[in-house]
């Protein structure tokens, strides 16, 4: 093979390798997902809309959309957002992996919104920081990846472990100290009644 030849095969495959690392940069492959005292990670194909559970959930909550589509971009709601769901995903870089911070408020007065802070760099070129809508259907779609929205409270807390102090739990206990001081005064009468006799 002549120098020449040696040079447009070099020249195709470094195009060639210039270009993959877009697009193997264009889609995350893993995600964490942290928030009311719950954490969720997973990995999957990082192309979207491969209907893996990664870019089923990438899609509900608008990742690509934050990132890249302003038509999408609203202003930054005035309204309280509620309890905030954090998402880091990680795509591959030309080097390192690259994470993204994604903040999620499925219970935001005026419906779900996401949030991506500006300030993070993918690739060489640094994210705007962006606001956008979310879909309705949130519960089913962090559900699909076992994260419960559910049990997360106004305060943005968990489930509460360990013994928990429902109502029913507190009848139930006060019942249990009613049935056994009535045990015990029965005893103490009785040998009242004995001693008497």
């Amino acid at each position: 093979m002549n120098a020449r030849r040696v040079l447009v095969v070099g020249g195709v495959i470094g195009l060639g390798l210039a270009m993959a690392v877009p697009a193997l940069a264009k889609g995350a492959y893993q995600v964490t997902i942290t928030g009311g005292g719950q954490e969720v990670s997973f990995d999957g194909k990082w192309e979207p809309d491969t209907n893996t559970a990664l870019s089923n959930f990438a899609a509900s909550v608008k990742l690509y959309d934050g990132l890249w589509t302003e038509s999408e971009w609203v202003a930054e709601p005035s309204g309280d957002l509620g309890p905030q769901i954090t998402a880091v995903w990680l795509f591959i870089g030309p080097a390192d992996d690259i994470p993204i911070v994604q903040h999620l408020y499925p219970f935001a007065v005026g419906g779900p919104v996401g949030h991506i802070p500006g300030g993070q760099v993918f690739i060489d070129d640094p994210v705007e920081e962006t606001w956008f809508p979310l879909a309705d259907e949130l519960v089913e779609a962090f559900g699909a990846v076992g994260f419960d929205l559910t049990a997360i409270d106004a305060n943005g807390e968990g489930p509460v472990t360990g013994t928990s102090w429902s109502p029913v739990w507190v009848l139930g206990l006060l019942a249990a100290i009613g049935g056994g001081a009535q045990v015990a005064r029965s005893g103490i009468m009785r040998r009242h009644l004995q001693r008497a006799a």
